[in-house]
């Protein structure tokens, strides 16, 4: 039954203690968000094969739904009935948060994150990683690669090639690269951060075309892998909090700034968990909904404390998610 599949989520892994250790450059504040939001490579590592051994193999959203065309443009979707596993094996939904390896994580690995994702001499995803020694490496450090290895290794994992999808923001850029075309404004910028005017203080060589480009030659081969991409609102922003207008002026910077990276998708994962409406479904008289669906959104992802939480509309699906993290 799709209705119960559980879906589950990561942000970006830690390689190692430096997330955990305070110093000038890793506040207090910074640890404890490390501490409680996210996830070591070797509690993903140990959690895969449990899943594995569990008998769960990997879906996508899109699994989920057969969507159907209508003349007037819209789309129809109702629950899929006729996905089919092998006896002993259970459907799992997953997916990562936040993949732009922000600026708050800092460079050349300060908390032991990656710093982006690369492709290898063998045009494989992988990530660009400099550990404590300070030696850059290219590897399996964080969630895109290793699911891609470990399936790899263990084919029957997944279903038809199914991924995870990615959630991404963009007003820092995605995948590592600043794609955000308010950088082009130079490290003055009226619209920049304090940390965005910092790294173009620091990277004085930065150039958007080139970003954009890399960024985009990443995408297309994580999607050529079978993985998905979503919103996650470009600033980060609670959809419960926000009006429906600004909700549509945030979309339209995600537009300039991520689709035109990743190109087009039909899936919003609300930043903080948040949701558009209560859990009786959506309506046309909700607007936040309507005008997410005139974009062409129809899965939605919030976050549940029920694992295995899916709502099918006529023109929509819903699906709750639980975090495999410090909390």
């Amino acid at each position: 039954d799709l209705s119960t599949v559980p879906h589950v989520f990561f942000h970006s892994l830690i390689n190692d203690n430096r997330a955990f250790l305070v110093t000038d450059q890793v506040t207090p504040l910074l640890v404890q968000g490390n501490n409680s939001a996210m996830t070591t490579t070797g509690e993903f590592d140990a959690m895969l094969n449990d899943m594995y051994k569990a008998g769960y193999v990997l879906i996508g959203l899109d699994d989920i739904v057969i969507k159907t065309a209508n003349t007037d443009g819209t789309e129809t979707l109702a629950k899929n009935t006729a996905l089919m596993l092998p006896a002993g094996k259970k459907p799992l939904l997953m997916s990562e948060d936040d993949l732009s390896y922000y600026h708050f994580m800092g460079e050349n690995g300060i908390q032991g994150y990656a710093d982006k994702l690369v492709l290898d001499s063998d045009g494989k995803v992988k990530c660009l990683f400099t550990d404590k020694s300070g030696t850059q490496q290219i590897g399996d450090y964080d969630m895109v690669p290793k699911i891609d290895t470990f399936i790899s290794e263990h084919p029957d994992f997944c279903y038809q090639g199914a991924r995870p999808t990615v959630a991404l923001t963009g007003y820092n850029g995605v995948l590592g690269y600043r794609t955000n075309d308010y950088y082009k404004e130079g490290p003055d910028g009226e619209h920049l951060s304090s940390d965005q005017k910092a790294y173009l203080t620091n990277h004085p060589d930065y150039n958007y075309d080139n970003e954009v480009a890399e960024a985009t030659k990443i995408a297309d081969a994580m999607k050529a892998e079978g993985w998905t991409f979503a919103s996650h609102t470009y600033g980060h922003w609670n959809a419960s909090t926000h009006s429906a207008e600004e909700l549509a002026t945030d979309n339209e910077r995600w537009n300039t700034t991520v689709r035109d990276v990743v190109g087009d998708t039909d899936k919003i994962i609300f930043a903080f968990g948040a949701d558009i409406g209560p859990v009786n479904g959506y309506n046309e008289s909700n607007d936040k909904f309507t005008y997410f669906l005139s974009q062409g959104y129809h899965i939605y992802c919030n976050v549940d404390g029920n694992i295995g939480w899916t709502e099918f509309g006529s023109n929509y699906v819903r699906t709750g998610r639980v975090p495999l993290d410090g909390v």
